[in-house]
């Protein structure tokens, strides 16, 4: 049982398991790239042109109106008019697939800060963002004066924020959903015996094994991460990584890294790294040859072989390797100008802000 590790040549056996479940973010410092937005895709989301390619910038801790919302095309346009062809530095706090969130300044203003300001976004709410209390307190003033002064969203009375109207959306269709699966009325599903399932007070508060919070891991309270208080061990991981070796719909492939650690009292936190390669093809990709080997700047890294495990889904099948990796060569990787991964026989190249997460990982471990 996982309460019963207590030692760290005991960690090995379960990272593996670990790598197969989890797929979460990392920690996250105050790095910053500088260029100029060139689109605005929504009210909190920009293009910024940077010299090694364009960035997918979300800016954090606020919410805007959802498209079937009133004022959601006005609140594009005020963005727009704030930052659109200007030079600004971005604050990179997490990172998906195709894009990055955190916060957009422009010479120095926070432009999430003033979006709430003037009433062109909510404050999303602190226990799903993790902003320090210090942040928090000036975002909830900059709204309290824009609701008194019925700026923007708080000049419509009846606005739900939106948070609350994809909440009640997701219900209605759930329940649409409901009697078109069972041919019946969501009166009749309701009658149904409570007991016979969870409510969904229960579920949200239903223990699981790293549910507890790390007092010792600062800064990564907007991150999704894990810790468990008996054994004191616990994990932080980067998102999947999205490749350019994978194009087609039924070839899909993705990299994420783990870290696992114990905490100590008297030496600190120790732990193993573990990189996740996932395949999902239509064929067996990584039966034969699957050694991974990283070139940072013409320099060959062997890492070894991987443990592997399969899953078969459909017609399609999904390969996961797990490989430890050291502290040292992620940190080569972090500060190589050019990375290759290849993978057996396949070549994979990271996206360019790979390691600007390598970076920050490294900080918070």
């Amino acid at each position: 049982m996982i309460s019963e590790v207590y030692d760290m040549k005991n960690l090995r056996p379960i990272f593996l398991l670990l790598s197969v479940l989890l797929l979460v973010s990392s920690s996250f410092s105050q790095r910053k790239v500088e260029g100029r937005v060139i689109e605005i895709m929504d009210g909190k989301t920009v293009v910024i042109e940077l010299p090694s390619g364009n960035l997918t910038a979300v800016i954090q801790y606020i919410e805007i109106p959802e498209p079937e919302q009133p004022l959601n095309q006005v609140v594009k346009e005020h963005l727009s008019k704030l930052v659109l062809g200007k030079l600004v530095d971005f604050h990179p706090l997490g990172f998906s697939p195709k894009k990055t969130v955190g916060q957009l300044y422009l010479k120095g203003l926070d432009i999430g800060q003033q979006m709430v300001r003037d009433g062109a976004a909510w404050h999303a709410p602190v226990n799903k963002t993790g902003q320090t209390d210090a942040q928090s307190q000036l975002y909830e003033t900059n709204e309290a004066q824009a609701k008194a002064e019925k700026r923007g969203i708080w000049s419509m009375p009846g606005l739900k924020p939106a948070w609350q109207f994809r909440s009640d959306r997701d219900e209605t269709l759930r329940r649409a959903e409901r009697v078109t699966s069972t041919g019946t009325s969501e009166k009749v599903y309701e009658a149904r015996p409570e007991s016979k399932r969870p409510s969904i007070a229960a579920a949200k508060t239903r223990p699981g094994m790293w549910s507890d919070s790390n007092p010792k891991l600062k800064n990564a309270a907007a991150l999704l991460n894990g810790y468990n208080a008996q054994t004191r061990m616990g994990y932080i991981a980067t998102p999947p990584l999205g490749i350019t070796e994978a194009t087609e719909v039924e070839h899909k492939t993705a990299v994420d890294i783990t870290y696992l650690y114990k905490e100590d009292e008297k030496k600190g936190r120790k732990g193993v790294y573990v990189v996740g390669v996932v395949s999902i093809s239509k064929e067996w990709r990584f039966l034969k040859f699957n050694d991974l080997i990283v070139t940072v700047d013409d320099k060959k890294i062997v890492v070894g072989k991987a443990k592997r495990t399969t899953l078969t889904e459909g017609s399609l099948v999904r390969e996961r390797l797990s490989y430890e990796i050291s502290r040292e060569t992620i940190e080569k990787i972090a500060n190589g100008n050019d990375v290759v991964i290849k993978v057996g026989n396949y070549i994979i190249r990271p996206y360019p802000w790979m390691h600007v997460i390598l970076y920050n990982m490294l900080e918070a471990s």
